[in-house]
């Protein structure tokens, strides 16, 4: 491995994952002699003599290290700073997605208002980093249906709103969690989720 090809893949590891990157010879944070006698030289030396571009190793380096660093390359501050990059696109796409679900049966979303209460989660089974960010919800019946004289309709209600860290981006299938806040929601997926 040489290290034009390293220092690129070093770069790329600071800013992607905010990974601390040292050039120094001796320091554990420098690349060069790990990949040089580790395993991982060893595989990028076989792809190299297979022909392979330099992207495409280094690609298929990053996948291999994020599948076995996986909880040191989604720290919770890179995440958080991701989401509030995106913050208002998603919001509008969680709102669209959500209001389009049929969810409460009966009432058409009116408004969701975003607080500042957020908490990351980490699936349990997978890994996957969850988002729960505190939401007000309004809502009205739809005329004709169930709920059309039911007087709590207008009541606003508690909810966590879910975003899933997918792919290095933060996404939302619309998931409301109604009638709790961040922390309570917690408690109740203890079994399936963990703090991150």
């Amino acid at each position: 491995m040489d290290d034009s090809s390293l220092s690129g893949f070093s770069e790329f590891l600071q800013i992607r994952f905010d990974l601390k990157i040292c050039d120094k010879p001796n320091c554990r944070y420098n690349p060069v002699p790990v990949f040089r006698s580790g395993k991982l030289g060893e595989v990028y030396d076989v792809v190299m003599s297979l022909n392979e571009s330099k992207a495409t190793v280094i690609r298929n380096l990053l996948r291999l290290l994020t599948q076995l660093f996986l909880r040191n390359s989604v720290r919770p501050h890179v995440l958080m700073r991701h989401f509030e990059s995106q913050r208002e696109s998603l919001e509008q796409q969680f709102f669209a997605t959500a209001s389009s679900t049929g969810l409460p049966r009966g009432l058409r979303w009116l408004h969701c208002e975003w607080y500042a209460s957020r908490l990351l989660l980490r699936d349990r089974a997978t890994n996957q980093p969850n988002l729960l960010v505190a939401i007000n919800l309004r809502f009205e019946a739809i005329e004709g249906g169930d709920m059309e004289n039911v007087a709590a309709v207008s009541n606003i209600r508690d909810a966590c709103a879910v975003f899933q860290w997918q792919n290095g981006a933060w996404t939302t299938s619309g998931r409301t969690l109604f009638n709790m806040n961040p922390d309570e929601a917690r408690e109740r997926l203890a079994a399936s989720y963990e703090p991150m």
